[in-house]
């Protein structure tokens, strides 16, 4: 049974508040789901395009979005990761409660980099089945976004989607400083800037938007591979194309020797 109001969700006796970037602390049955409202609706309609679906979380945080779609779409399988170790005892007690099959597999301590320990654990989770959906709400960084992005893509089966939650957070960032900074020379401007680059990597990451460019690049001459790209507020969805893609398929490869010289 499902019940919305505004700004929650509750779902089987489930509440799920829809909340932008501050966390509470999660308990089995009270998650904070850190999602726009129309993500929580697009996560729902998902739910009547893929019925009993194969898919990859890779972002787990506290759980909420994992506990979330395992209610929400019912999945064959759900393989969700994390980097970081295991501290999150409430999404284990709601799967222990919600999960009596054991459909949705969390797997900790896992770089999505790590397309090795990546590709072990998928043949494990699915064997030689095809990925309905593969949801990348994890580093949000380019390198390892598009290491992920190669090995499942090609998993997919034609007319599954890959969702890139989060890929335009640095020209949101950039805009949001632009707004608050005013003078950047002035002492109040140094204060903020200083306040907002507090938690910022020291070294500035190649824009996640390059893998949007690359993307869109395949998309517009290889339809077979990439027939559509749907975009809205940092969130894209790549359908898959019938095409055969092999062992060596990467995206910087697949666009051409014009775009890769072009492109940064």
């Amino acid at each position: 049974m499902t019940e919305q109001a505004d700004s929650s969700i509750t779902i089987d006796g489930v509440l799920f508040d829809i909340i932008g970037g501050a966390m509470q602390k999660a308990t089995p049955t009270h998650f904070g789901l850190r999602k726009a409202p129309w993500m929580v609706d697009r996560y729902r309609e998902f739910a009547a395009r893929f019925p009993q679906a194969n898919i990859v979380e890779l972002g787990v945080d506290r759980g909420a979005s994992t506990a979330f779609l395992h209610l929400v779409m019912a999945p064959k399988h759900l393989l969700a990761l994390d980097i970081k170790p295991n501290n999150q005892p409430a999404l284990q007690t709601f799967l222990d409660s919600h999960d009596p099959d054991g459909r949705v597999q969390v797997v900790w301590e896992t770089d999505q980099a790590d397309v090795g320990r990546l590709a072990d654990l998928l043949d494990q989770a699915f064997g030689t089945e095809s990925l309905d959906l593969v949801i990348d709400d994890a580093s949000h960084q380019l390198a390892p976004s598009r290491a992920s992005f190669d090995l499942l893509f090609p998993r997919l089966r034609p007319g599954g989607m890959y969702v890139i939650e989060d890929w335009s957070w640095q020209h949101k960032f950039e805009h949001k400083l632009s707004e608050l900074v005013g003078d950047p020379d002035s002492e109040q401007g140094k204060t903020r800037i200083a306040q907002l680059l507090e938690n910022q990597p020291d070294t500035p990451q190649p824009l996640m938007s390059q893998l949007m460019m690359e993307l869109s690049v395949i998309c517009g001459y290889r339809s077979d591979i990439i027939p559509e790209i749907r975009m809205r507020s940092g969130w894209a969805e790549v359908v898959r194309g019938g095409a055969a893609l092999d062992s060596t398929y990467a995206v910087r490869d697949l666009m051409g020797a014009l775009a890769r010289n072009l492109l940064p």
